[in-house]
């Protein structure tokens, strides 16, 4: 009968962590504060709805299996979500952030390459060459961004999150006196919407920055392959 480890952290403070145990067919169910036995449950019994304890030190904690397959256990403690760590490490998921840099990225390019398209109605003036030059440098920002990040530079998220948002109040003080305000206003909304999501995910990168960064001990128990 074989026996599973898998260690859970707090979303953002890796620091406080607990660990489940389980033999095959999840019986004997036990879980640990560090090495202090907090519970343990002989059969399954209870999990699919949910089962919550009481502990002195922790609080509240909930245990249930996940509405999906495969089935895993899911933990909560104070209504604060534990993940469970991968290699040693909590998983850190910034792919919202990948795709909200592709997704700009991609719509600026649609823009260039309609301009691109039309040299022959508008002919290459200085004001279209210069139209042409900004999209390509906005093109440039965004997809280095999203590369960067990709690649577990987390350091590129300031350049576009900066970017864009630098750019946003340009084009809405701008937007005051433009013909075309009320288009303006719907495009900064948007970007406002952005915006707030990504400041929103900050901390998402600032926890992946400091993971990357520090030396964290590896020694301890090993996780479950999902």
């Amino acid at each position: 009968m074989g026996q599973y480890t898998k260690t859970y952290s707090r979303s953002f403070h890796p620091e406080e962590t607990l660990v489940l145990t389980w033999d095959s067919g999840y019986k004997n169910i036990c879980i640990y504060d560090n090495t202090r036995l907090i519970h343990s449950w002989d059969q399954p019994t209870g999990f699919l709805k949910g089962v919550q304890i009481e502990d002195e030190r922790l609080g509240t904690i909930k245990i249930k299996f996940t509405d999906t397959r495969p089935l895993q256990l899911e933990l909560k403690v104070r209504g604060k979500k534990y993940k469970p760590n991968r290699d040693g490490k909590q998983e850190n998921d910034i792919s919202g952030i990948i795709s909200v840099f592709w997704a700009m990225a991609a719509l600026t390019g649609v823009i260039l390459l309609w301009f691109l398209g039309n040299l022959l109605v508008y002919d290459m003036n200085e004001v279209i060459q210069t139209i042409i030059i900004v999209l390509t440098l906005i093109v440039a920002i965004y997809l280095a961004t999203a590369i960067l990040l990709l690649k577990k530079h987390y350091w590129g998220y300031f350049i576009g999150t900066g970017y864009l948002i630098l750019s946003t109040i340009y084009y809405t003080w701008n937007s005051l006196t433009f013909e075309g305000f009320w288009m303006v206003t719907v495009v900064c909304f948007f970007r406002f919407l952005l915006i707030i999501y990504l400041l929103m995910s900050a901390r998402k990168v600032l926890f992946a920055i400091s993971s990357k960064t520090s030396k964290s001990d590896d020694t301890g128990l090993i996780d479950e392959r999902f």
